[in-house]
C-alpha cells in the first residue's frame, strides 16, 4: 500500500499513485511531468482566482514565475494614475 518513490533525486512517501509533499497528496504523474512555466497572463489569471490566498498562490510559482510576477506588480505601481493618490496617504 505505502511505498517510497524517487522523483528527481528526492524520496517521497507514496500510496495508490499519489505522493506526500509537505502535508499534501499529489498525483505521481503530475510530479513526473516537466513543468511548463506559466506566462504572465496565466499568472495574473491564477492570482485573481486565488482570491486573497496569496501564500498558497506564491508557493505554486517557481523562481522564473516569481520574477515575472514581481515585475508585473512593479509595473502596476509605476502606472497608478496621479489622481489615485490622496494627500493624507502620502509620506
Amino acid at each position: 500500500m505505502f511505498g517510497i518513490v524517487i522523483i528527481e533525486k528526492k524520496e517521497y512517501i507514496s500510496c495508490l499513485g499519489y505522493v506526500l509533499i509537505g502535508g499534501d497528496w499529489k498525483k505521481i504523474e503530475d510530479m513526473t511531468k516537466e513543468k511548463q512555466p506559466r506566462t504572465i497572463k496565466q499568472l495574473i489569471k491564477d492570482f485573481e482566482k486565488s482570491a486573497g490566498d496569496f501564500e498558497k498562490f506564491n508557493k505554486t510559482m517557481d523562481l522564473r514565475e516569481q520574477t515575472l510576477f514581481k515585475g508585473w506588480i512593479s509595473q502596476l505601481r509605476k502606472e497608478i494614475p496621479a489622481f489615485a493618490y490622496h494627500a493624507q496617504h502620502s509620506n
